[in-house]
């Protein structure tokens, strides 16, 4: 069915309600379905056909609920599906069924008819920018999907702890990251829900961990801050047009450093260069940075990642990035917090906010190194060119 698919086929809405009717399965497999007792694989096979072409009326991608309700509404319809095992629902052999359907069959799609949208609008999205890829998926040797479930469930203990084993942490989130990137690319959820199965990822370190293993760099925090530093006196002394806010920002920037340490310097330089960049590229800084004391704050949209203080931006506090409403992690200062937000796009595979999407490419593209497919749009070349002139 997948290979008949074109870029241009609307998908239906998901509906209130997903049955699966007896109109929906082969007459010779009904029959036998309506005769209860034990059911064969054969007739397995061909209910998990007939669900899979039921659901790709409505997406290739489904969700872990929509995967839920499908599994729930053939058990409904059909009760002999289900099974009965310790510790799973009877649902649960049925739903993981559908979940190797669908990634089999995605395997086989001669079009990727959705890799450019998470899959319903509540999740962060945009009408513009690019996925972030991801990387491959893969087992660690020696380990299994049962290894890796069990290795999921100690993580999920150990946030518990007050005291972590921190090196413990590290470890077993290095060898689940493929499940990560799996869940993350192949189910999408909401973020809320990958902070339910891996509440350790939701910290500076391991976000950065798993954006470094995602673009295979491992000195990627090295890269940022070397590469900032190379470029953040030429940000500020580049003579344009400013707005009269940013001028009156320059000021304070300039009166701010004139009682401070080098390496105070330094720091409250880059902090300037990052919060007038937005200026450059005729962008609306807001979708990057909100004061939470400022009432402004609370009318922008903060489904795709921001980073939020309190104070002021040369000398903030209480800095946080968020995405979809949920605390990401916290920072230390603006450098870092930015540094975050690029790994936050990249570790949940959200697209790039479209009012700021040239900024957080200028930043991917010189402060990362990180290219993507085709060409940079011109403003950003033309910025690029004329810092380094």
């Amino acid at each position: 069915m997948l290979d008949s698919f074109h870029e241009e086929e609307k998908f239906l809405p998901w509906p209130n309600k997903f049955e699966l009717h007896q109109d929906d399965v082969r007459r010779d497999i009904l029959v036998e379905l309506l005769k209860g007792g034990p059911v064969s694989n054969r007739i397995k096979s061909a209910v998990i056909q007939a669900t899979f072409d039921k659901m790709c009326l409505f997406t290739v991608y489904p969700t872990t609920d929509q995967y839920n309700t499908a599994a729930k509404a053939v058990i409904k319809s059909f009760p002999n599906l289900a099974i009965k095992l310790p510790f799973c629902e009877p649902y649960d052999a049925l739903k993981n069924a559908l979940k190797d359907k669908f990634r089999n069959e995605r395997r086989h799609m001669t079009r990727d008819v959705v890799v450019k949208k998470r899959k319903t609008s509540t999740h962060a999205t945009t009408d513009e920018g690019e996925r972030k890829e991801g990387a491959d998926w893969t087992l660690p040797e020696g380990e299994t999907e049962e290894t890796i479930k069990l290795h999921i469930k100690e993580l999920q203990k150990e946030s518990t702890k007050k005291k972590q084993d921190k090196n413990k942490i590290k470890s077993l989130m290095a060898l689940t990251f493929g499940e990560r990137r799996r869940l993350v690319l192949e189910e999408k959820p909401p973020i809320a829900e990958i902070r339910g199965k891996f509440p350790t990822l939701f910290c500076a370190e391991q976000i950065i961990e798993d954006f470094s293993a995602i673009i295979s760099w491992d000195a990627v925090s090295e890269m940022f801050y070397k590469n900032l530093d190379d470029i953040a006196a030429k940000i500020i002394t580049y003579n344009t047009n400013h707005s009269k806010g940013t001028l009156r920002f320059l000021v304070e920037y300039n009166n701010f450093i004139q009682q401070l340490t080098e390496k105070d310097k330094r720091d409250a330089t880059w902090t300037a260069a990052l919060w007038i960049l937005p200026g450059f590229l005729k962008e609306d800084r807001n979708f990057l940075f909100i004061n939470s004391d400022d009432d402004v704050s609370s009318d922008v949209e903060i489904n795709t990642p921001v980073i939020t203080y309190t104070g002021d931006p040369l000398d903030p506090s209480n800095i946080t990035i968020i995405a979809e409403n949920e605390k990401c992690s916290t920072a230390a200062s603006f450098p870092e917090a930015v540094l975050i937000l690029l790994a936050t796009y990249y570790v949940f595979n959200i697209q790039y906010n479209g009012k700021v999407k040239g900024t957080l490419t200028f930043l991917q593209n010189v402060l990362l190194q990180c290219k993507d497919k085709g060409k940079l749009p011109q403003k950003i070349i033309s910025l690029i060119a004329k810092l380094q002139a």
